[in-house]
C-alpha cells in the first residue's frame, strides 16, 4: 500500500487472482449518485425517529419497527460492502476473517430484530 498526503493507493490481489488498484484521496472522489443516495439514506433514520416520538399508538409502534428494521438493512448493506471488498482484494487482513467479519452486521442486525418490543 502507498500513502501520501493526498491519496491513498492500494494493491491487492483479489480472491479471483486479479491484481486491482484502487485510488482513494476523499469521499469528494465518490460519484455524485453516491454521495446523494448516501446522504439521503439518512433521511429515515432522522424521519421515523421524530414521528416515532410524537406520535400516539399504534402509529408509534409501526414508525419504531420501521426504523428498526431500516436500521437492520442498513447494517446488512454495509456488511456487504466489506464482504465485496474483501472479495475484490482491497483492504488488509486474511480474506476468511474478512469474510467472517462482514457477516457480523448482519447477524447483529437479525439478532435486534428478534428482541421483543
Amino acid at each position: 500500500m502507498q500513502d501520501d498526503a493526498a491519496t491513498t493507493v492500494i494493491h491487492r490481489e483479489t480472491a479471483f487472482g486479479q491484481n486491482n488498484q484502487v485510488s482513494i484521496a476523499s469521499i469528494d472522489q465518490a460519484p455524485r449518485a453516491a454521495q446523494w443516495l448516501g446522504g439521503l439514506g439518512a433521511l429515515p433514520f432522522i424521519g421515523l425517529a421524530i414521528t416515532g416520538a410524537w406520535l400516539d399508538e399504534p402509529l408509534r409502534q409501526q414508525a419504531l419497527t420501521a426504523l428498526a428494521v431500516y436500521g437492520a438493512i442498513i447494517l446488512s448493506f454495509l456488511g456487504g460492502i466489506h464482504w465485496g471488498l474483501a472479495v475484490a482484494g482491497l483492504g488488509s487482513g486474511p480474506l476468511l476473517r474478512r469474510l467472517w467479519v462482514s457477516v457480523v452486521p448482519t447477524l447483529i442486525a437479525w439478532g435486534a430484530l428478534l428482541l421483543p418490543r
